[in-house]
């Protein structure tokens, strides 16, 4: 395989294996209707939930993929010191590890999630999706944090519908 020109990722593809059910996520209200679409997209009926600051000690795992020059960051409880040690640990795989992505997983069913996400955002940190199911606590909030920008025009798709998803992604990627 020849050298890419930037990055390559694949999108998630997911299918409900038995019928959603009603759920509660909290999300930045910037990204309110994107959320709503895939979720409407996934025919999974939602309710957007209060915000809450959060409180008490936040809990990491983190997972790096050297290979791939990538880790994932899970915020396993959102604390009042989760933005400070997901930026402390971007730092460390970013400056000491020199890795080239990093993805924080946010459960989105923590009323805290919204305001973890927007300082998150203040640092670099961009939306690029939801995950449903991907954790026993249900569905995640994905942001990145890229090293180097990724550009539209190298980004193929298979399917048409997908290249909003993509556009908005990179535009939040710029914020």
């Amino acid at each position: 395989m020849g050298e890419q020109p930037q990055r390559v990722t694949c999108l998630l593809f997911f299918q409900w294996l038995k019928p959603p059910t009603l759920r509660t996520v909290h999300v930045p209200e910037r990204h309110r209707d994107m959320v709503s679409e895939i979720y409407q997209r996934l025919r999974c009926p939602i309710q957007f939930g209060a915000r809450l600051p959060p409180s008490g000690q936040g809990t990491l795992a983190a997972k790096i993929d050297a290979g791939a020059s990538r880790a994932n960051v899970d915020a396993e409880t959102i604390g009042e010191n989760t933005v400070q040690l997901i930026q402390q640990t971007r730092r460390e795989l970013v400056e000491r590890a020199h890795l080239e992505v990093i993805y924080v997983d946010l459960p989105l069913a923590d009323p805290a999630t919204p305001f973890v996400a927007e300082q998150l955002e203040l640092q670099g940190f961009g939306f690029i999706g939801i995950a449903p199911h991907f954790s026993k606590r249900g569905d995640l909030l994905r942001l990145a944090y890229l090293v180097e920008p990724v550009h539209r025009v190298a980004i193929h798709l298979l399917e048409d519908i997908a290249g909003e998803f993509v556009d908005y992604a990179l535009q939040e990627q710029k914020r």
